[in-house]
């Protein structure tokens, strides 16, 4: 008797073990489904962003017939000493502490009322220190955009291509390196990269309209790599590296260029 009640018992323990382990496995699954839709989220909230900056600046030159923040007569526009004259030369440059074309440019916009949202213009770090005061946020956890011109980033090694000039850049902020806090650092694994620019462009890194890098250089060892192939590996994303590797740029396509 008690030899049969051991087994019904042992039994009974089996499949409440089987049970626990079905729930466990459901938990696991959505989970990882969660995850996944959290990270689709923030890809797609980062393409929205974009496409809203590129479509601002577009609507700002058809209006003012400058690019933001390089716009010659903005202190007509805005007076009051709110804001800064650009120089009008068709670059939007860093160019010092109070005429720092790339903060103006996201102050222009607001100003304007093109885009929403109120940014000062002035930078926190010197010389191009970019904060949430004066430069948008992401929908990327510690992602932050600024606006520059690549032909303005003379460092040595430098491999910015004449045909990207004007552009939109998303990174993690850093300070120090002698950049205050410039967007410059990896903010994307280069899968979440690679998924972005294939949505946007051609999903090649250093190819079209996005460009993905892992330094402020876009430097390249001359086998198409990075020097740690954290984002790029022969000149294609390195999506076997599951780390923030890549800051993205995309061009904002000027109307003017």
């Amino acid at each position: 008797m008690f030899k049969n009640m051991f087994k019904r018992i042992q039994g009974f323990s089996l499949v409440e073990l089987s049970i626990v382990l079905i729930i466990i496995g459901l938990l696991i699954s959505g989970m990882v489904a969660g995850l996944s839709l959290m990270q689709q989220s923030k890809l797609t909230g980062v393409i929205g962003e974009v496409a809203k900056y590129r479509l601002a600046i577009s609507d700002f030159q058809a209006r003012y017939f400058f690019l933001p923040g390089d716009l010659p007569n903005a202190t007509s526009y805005w007076s009051g000493g709110v804001t800064v004259d650009g120089n009008g030369d068709g670059s939007i440059f860093y160019n010092g502490l109070l005429a720092n074309e790339g903060l103006r440019a996201w102050q222009h916009l607001s100003l304007s009322g093109i885009l929403p949202g109120k940014f000062s213009g002035f930078a926190t770090v010197p010389p191009h220190g970019a904060d949430p005061t004066n430069s948008p946020t992401s929908a990327a956890s510690g992602g932050l955009y600024a606006l520059l011109d690549t032909g303005t980033i003379t460092d040595a090694g430098s491999l910015w291509p004449a045909t990207l000039r004007n552009v939109i850049w998303l990174g993690a902020t850093t300070t120090g390196n002698g950049v205050g806090s410039f967007p410059y650092t990896p903010l994307f694994t280069p899968g979440e990269a690679q998924s972005i620019d294939g949505k946007i462009d051609d999903g090649i890194p250093k190819s079209g309209q996005v460009w993905g890098c892992t330094d402020w250089q876009c430097l390249d060892t001359g086998q198409g790599n990075d020097t740690g192939k954290t984002c790029i590996n022969a000149k294609v994303y390195a999506t076997d590296f599951k780390y923030a590797g890549c800051h993205l740029v995309f061009d904002i396509i000027d109307a003017n260029r």
